[in-house]
């Protein structure tokens, strides 16, 4: 009787959203690619294939980004690199459980991924000396 009432349950997934001038916003688009975690071969989430129309207002808003953050000093930027490796600290284990899930990965190496994404901020908030 479990196995037929486990049969009938849906499981939502997450559908993803783009990013667009500091707003998630939905996509218009009429299809999506399925996410599928490579260990279980479950579907972990959606990703839609957005318009043309607001892909060219991802790569806009991009490139405005780039424009602004261009004129931020080094010194600041490496403050700006500083509090995005406190967050991926606190947010560690969070981190780690995606990558296991989108990626297949054990935990370990999962965690072993996002320690040497600490280590890659370091490197960055080392450039103001380097310069």
């Amino acid at each position: 009787m479990l196995a037929k009432n486990l049969s009938k349950r849906t499981f939502s997934v997450p559908v993803y959203r783009n990013r667009i001038g500091g707003e998630w916003v939905a996509s218009k688009g009429t299809s999506s690619l399925d996410i599928i975690c490579p260990a279980t071969q479950n579907i972990v989430g959606k990703t839609p294939q957005s318009t043309e129309a607001e892909f060219n207002a991802v790569v806009a808003d991009a490139k405005n980004t780039f424009d602004e953050w261009k004129e931020v000093s080094v010194s600041n930027r490496m403050r700006f690199m500083l509090k995005y490796q406190e967050l991926l600290k606190q947010n560690r284990d969070d981190i780690s459980r995606m990558i296991t899930k989108e990626h297949g990965k054990s935990l370990l190496d999962a965690d072993g991924d996002v320690f040497r994404g600490y280590e890659v901020v370091e490197h960055a908030c080392s450039m103001p000396s380097l310069i």
